[in-house]
């Protein structure tokens, strides 16, 4: 039996099963990687959070260890232990002797190792006698111990002590993490150790010795390994891909027993690239199978700043089991009952289907009882089903239209749908004669109707235009399509930027190229527009004289200007690979993220302190705003260093400070002799409050100027740029002598002191204001307080 013999229903029937059952695999499997991609990508955001938190907490620990030997470094038993040596073992400077300095040095020591319970060991050495060891305290069984004198070692020979020797002032040197003997041999339990050393200088700046601190770095290491999801794996290598973390105990770094370390590449060969130096820091879980069926995720964590090439690799592993991904995706339940109600709608819908095709049949044989009179119907049958007796009838009937009518009526429509096209349409025969064109081309090119008619494409550009659009032509009849971009030249010479489409398509057996023509000019001109706004906002920001700086949402650096770079003492590439944390000296890690988050979409502005590329500090005003863009939150500031400005304000808070605890009579008037500014002294003095005082004119308080006189001995002064009083003892001064002190810029300053026989103090000077009129006007003639001196 053939298909075309088998019912309509049937086959439709059978299909719609076939693209069901097709449609149910095909998302059934696309549903379970969809399952197994998201739980990958849990795992990894799991483990990405835990790398992150990992790094940041080994650099700062070792960080910490680092400034805690220069701290110590600089503690006073030190230096006066290097004082008492060099002077025949006493302290000229504090008069005590070496020993009692040891002594402070131990309980400091002491001290340090009972608060660091991860520190072991604590050592002054000096230089002579083979860098003799002066103090040592250490972490002995659980007890810190004070070695005596007689354990005192020479360590002259170990690798730490030549290091120190080549360290300068301020700097330290790390060691590498290993099971370094001490006293001759390892000791047990063996204890993976790191050392830092810092020299130290007498006050000449001569070496006199160094400061050592061992930590012991197991608890550090260990803690990698916790936090994170059952099953997956913690592994710490140094920079050579030793193990120092290791599942494995036996294989984590361990006295030499003469066979080769264990090397992390060797096991896991996909991380070999992470131990170049220039390799990226962090490795994605999902990118770096493991070879087994499991997963990798590390990070680099550099603790060396003056050598990039000393780093940590902490890696975690996802083994396979430890996935569990036969457990991820549908379950086998779920996929059998969907495919038994699946066969259940198939039953259904074939016999809806059946029923919905049952007039087929009459209306097929209507349809060959209207047409019985005409010719054999030329469309061939396809069977016995009611589809084949539909086919039969359609023939009957098509021999009684009219097949011209139809045609153009067809060709009516399509000439109307090519009219009504918004841009040039065009076909185009493969020797570039254009073929066909709506009145819109017509327009564009300015010619008249059939204007194009005989042309060639190709006549219509000009220069590289003519080229490129030749080579479009030929690609679109030798691959199918094309598009480009040309400027088609009119009748006038004018040249329009146009996109053009092509597609290979045949006419009468043929092909042709028929495409539609866009004008670009708007599109062009917006684009100018763009790329000019961008061009003079690079160019304002290059040139501002503030320091602007674009960072992302992790303060890490995306552009800067000049004045940013020179600010900070950064080249430009060098600022590009910075994070906010390396020059904001203010304000902590966790306050600069709240800061941004606080940012968003608003702008502020505040203070702050910079740290130089030379390690100088810089008070600088900061005008911030955080801006989202796609997701994705900038930062845009402007710095400003203010350094003077704060210095000249904390010289005014100075000044302000002195004059108002001044025992002395002080005020200051403008150039018109208005007091502006007086101290509680002169208050005092004059039996006014300071808030009287101000805005008073000078003849208020002196009976003796008048008020059209004092600004031109103000003017005097100001024009002779000299001091104007003198000391007057016991006598009497007259008010204008006692506040013409000196000019500064347009203003009048001086300072008096009050006699200091209490029989001397007069009544309040004479006052012409009216907003105290319950005052007694002192007389003309009645003179000022006494002052002992004016200044």
């Amino acid at each position: 039996m053939k298909l075309a013999d088998i019912s309509l229903s049937t086959r439709i029937t059978l299909l719609a099963l076939g693209l069901v059952a097709a449609s149910g695999l095909l998302w059934t499997w696309n549903e379970n990687r969809r399952l197994e991609e998201a739980y990958l990508a849990e795992r990894e955001s799991v483990l990405d959070a835990a790398l992150h938190v990992e790094r940041e907490r080994l650099q700062l620990q070792i960080e910490a260890l680092q400034r805690d030997v220069v701290f110590m470094a600089h503690t006073p038993p030190v230096s006066g232990i290097m004082r008492a040596i060099q002077n025949q073992g006493v302290d000229p400077r504090e008069h005590n002797p070496r020993a009692v300095w040891e002594r402070r040095l131990q309980e400091i020591f002491r001290a340090y190792l009972d608060a660091h319970p991860d520190y072991s060991q604590v050592r002054y050495l000096g230089l002579a006698d083979g860098g003799r060891e002066l103090v040592r305290v250490e972490r002995t069984a659980g007890k810190i111990v004070v070695a005596p004198a007689r354990d005192l070692q020479r360590q002259g020979d170990r690798d730490y002590f030549q290091a120190g020797l080549a360290v300068a002032a301020g700097q330290v040197w790390l060691s590498g993490f290993d099971l370094t003997p001490e006293q001759g041999r390892i000791g047990l339990p063996q204890r993976p150790t790191l050392r830092v050393v810092a020299p130290v200088f007498d006050a000449q700046g001569r070496r006199s010795g160094m400061l050592v601190i061992n930590m012991e770095v197991t608890h550090l290491l260990a803690a990698a390994s916790k936090g994170v999801p059952r099953g997956i794996q913690a592994y710490i290598t140094d920079q050579d891909g030793r193990y120092l973390l290791h599942p494995d105990a036996a294989r984590a770094l361990a006295a030499d027993t003469g066979a080769p370390p264990a090397d992390i590449r060797a096991d896991f060969p996909v991380l070999r690239d992470k131990f170049a130096v220039q390799a990226a820091n962090c490795s994605l879980l999902r990118q770096s199978p493991d070879g087994h069926g499991g997963y990798l995720a590390a990070e680099k964590v550099p603790f060396d700043r003056a050598d990039p090439g000393r780093f940590l690799l902490l890696v975690y592993h996802a083994p396979q089991q430890a996935l569990q991904m036969e457990d991820i995706g549908i379950p086998w339940r779920s996929q059998l009952n969907a495919l038994l109600l699946m066969l259940l709608a198939t039953g259904v819908f074939m016999l809806a289907l059946r029923y919905i095709l049952r007039p087929l049949k009459d209306i097929a044989r209507a349809a060959r009882e209207i047409a019985d009179d005409h010719r054999t119907p030329q469309l061939p049958e396809s069977g016995s089903a009611e589809i084949g007796e539909l086919v039969r009838s359609l023939n009957i009937m098509l021999e009684s239209l009219t097949a011209g009518d139809v045609v153009e009526r067809e060709n009516a429509f399509r000439k109307e749908l090519i009219e009504s096209l918004p841009g040039a349409f065009y076909m185009v025969g493969r020797d570039g004669s254009i073929l066909m064109w709506n009145r819109n081309f017509e327009q564009v090119l300015g010619v008249g109707e059939n204007g194009l008619a005989d042309k060639n494409a190709l006549d219509l550009f000009e220069g590289e235009d003519r080229v490129v659009i030749e080579a479009r032509i030929r690609e679109v009849f030798e691959r199918g399509e094309s598009e480009a971009e040309a400027s088609l030249v009119t009748t006038s010479g004018a040249r329009i930027p146009y996109h053009f489409t092509g597609r290979r398509a045949l006419f009468d057996g043929s092909p042709v190229l028929i495409g539609l023509g866009m004008d670009i000019s708007a599109q062009r001109s917006h684009l100018r527009q763009i790329e000019g706004a961008l061009a003079r906002s690079q160019a304002l920001r290059e040139n501002s004289m503030e320091g602007v700086h674009v960072m992302d949402a992790r303060g890490k650096v995306i552009e800067v200007n000049a004045a940013f770079c020179k600010m900070l003492g950064y080249t430009r590439e060098e600022a590009l690979r910075l994070n906010v944390r390396d020059w904001d000296d203010q304000f902590s890690s966790e306050e600069l993220a709240q800061r941004f988050r606080q940012l968003n979409g608003r702008s502020a502005i505040f203070e702050t302190r910079h740290r130089r590329k030379d390690g100088k500090l810089l008070d600088v005003e900061l005008c911030a705003t955080g801006v989202e863009i796609d997701g994705q939150l900038y930062m845009y500031a402007a710095s400003r260093d203010i350094t003077e400005r704060k210095r000249v304000e904390e010289v005014m808070r100075r000044h302000h400070l002195v004059i108002e605890t001044a025992m002395d009579g002080y005020w200051m008037t403008s150039a018109d002799g208005i007091l502006q500014e007086v101290n509680e002294a002169y208050a005092h003095m004059s039996g006014y409050t300071v808030q009287e005082l101000l805005g008073m004119h000078i003849s208020q308080l002196e009976g003796n100027e008048r008020p059209e006189d004092v600004k031109g001995h103000i003017e005097k002064i100001i024009a002779q740029d000299a001091t104007a009083s003198r000391r007057v003892t016991g006598a009497r001064m007259a008010a204008w002598s006692s506040w013409r002190s000196r000019s500064l810029s347009a203003m009048a300053i001086s300072s008096c002191s009050a006699a200091t026989s209490r029989s001397a103090r007069k009544p309040k000077p004479r006052c012409v204001s009216r907003r105290r009129p319950s005052r007694r006007r002192r007389p003309s003639s009645s003179p000022m307080p006494r002052p002992t001196s004016c200044v």
